[in-house]
């Protein structure tokens, strides 16, 4: 878990066994774009990018920070 997350860092998103099944993003490398600041849970915006064959997919997604693991 990431404690303080800073925008630039390098993540992946990581949930509790019984919960890989329903989470599709488990396992995703992305990086942190903004950091919330409270108060209450404090969430973190990641981007995600996905090569394709002809283009580059990026995706957005709003995770807690107890769910990221800094690499």
């Amino acid at each position: 878990m990431i404690w303080h997350p800073t925008p630039g860092q390098t993540i992946r998103v990581h949930y509790r066994k019984s919960a890989v099944r329903f989470m599709r993003m488990h396992g995703w490398i992305g990086k942190v774009c903004r950091v919330g600041t409270g108060p209450g849970p404090i969430n973190v915006l990641v981007l995600f990018k996905f090569p394709l064959p002809d283009k580059i997919l990026t995706e957005f997604a709003v995770i807690p920070r107890g769910n990221l693991v800094a690499l």
